[in-house]
């Protein structure tokens, strides 16, 4: 503004330039200082989103980072817009007309990139709402992954394939997502089968051990759990152990699950219990003496 209001005059007196080449060259001069003044408005709201996640400690990758960023993004644009709506209108163009054909134009363009749109308003409502962060990991449409971005136009999933996966943000908030990261407590429910020829006084002590076991496994909810001789089985007596593991990690539970499966065995092998598999047994009856198979 400075520049071209009162330099350029100045400069154009001191070469003697006037004339047409001097309106152009004054025409030139505004144009450029005033998209130079929206470029920076543009740039400067970014770099503060980022200087408000660097002193906040905010991931650059979280949901909060984004919403900054996309906070600061949008206030640039309005005000690089209304420095180029006052710069058209000092340099005479109908400037409030181009405003308003441009919300004409700006209605077509949504109707035509609705999807685009809608994906905007999904990145925009995942943000607010916050149904999952980076690093969750949630099952969505039938995909269960770890989240490793969440942008503008889609969230990005990483599946235990290792494959990485786009699904728009339109479709995430239109979708029932199931966040596994969010549970303090992963539920167990497995069986132990034993042997038919397992006593009852033994079948009664492998049930008393299980549960001393949950009881004081120190990752085990102790409040709410099931033990319990269940079902006669095809070739098993069933013991049904229902417990919750107390953490929000999944490698933490495939842990602690996998030191409670080897105590049970070593609580059957101590008691002398057998454990169970699929068998068959064949009774064959004698024949009466003189007859033949047939």
């Amino acid at each position: 503004m400075f520049v071209a209001g009162e330099a350029l005059p100045t400069l154009f007196t001191l070469l003697r330039i006037g004339g047409a080449p001097r309106i152009l060259l004054s025409y030139a001069g505004t144009l450029t200082t005033f998209l130079a003044a929206a470029w920076l408005c543009v740039v400067a709201a970014v770099l503060l989103a980022e200087t408000i996640i660097a002193s906040e400690h905010i991931k650059t990758r979280s949901l909060d980072g984004q919403l900054f960023r996309l906070a600061a993004r949008f206030v640039g644009v309005i005000g690089a817009s209304a420095i180029l709506v006052k710069g058209a209108d000092v340099l005479g163009l109908p400037a409030y007309s181009v405003v308003a054909g441009f919300g004409v134009g700006g209605l077509a363009v949504a109707l035509a990139a609705r999807d685009s749109v809608a994906n905007l308003f999904g990145s925009v409502l995942i943000m607010f709402e916050k149904p999952f962060r980076v690093g969750h990991q949630i099952k969505l449409s039938g995909s269960l992954g770890t989240v490793e971005a969440v942008g503008f136009r889609s969230t990005r999933i990483r599946t235990l394939d290792n494959s990485l996966i786009s699904i728009p943000n339109n479709s995430v908030v239109n979708a029932t997502v199931e966040n596994l990261s969010s549970r303090p407590r992963r539920r167990q429910r497995f069986l132990v089968q034993v042997t038919y020829d397992t006593s009852r006084e033994k079948l009664t002590a492998l049930l008393e051990g299980i549960r001393r076991l949950i009881a004081d496994h120190p990752f085990a909810d102790s409040t709410n759990y099931h033990v319990r001789f269940n079902d006669f089985g095809e070739s098993s007596l069933d013991i049904l152990v229902i417990f919750h593991i107390v953490t929000e990690d999944y490698g933490q539970e495939l842990k602690y699950r996998e030191k409670i499966l080897l105590r049970i065995m070593d609580i059957a092998a101590e008691l002398g219990v057998a454990f169970a598999f699929p068998t068959r047994t064949l009774f064959v009856e004698s024949l009466p003496a003189g007859s033949r198979p047939v």
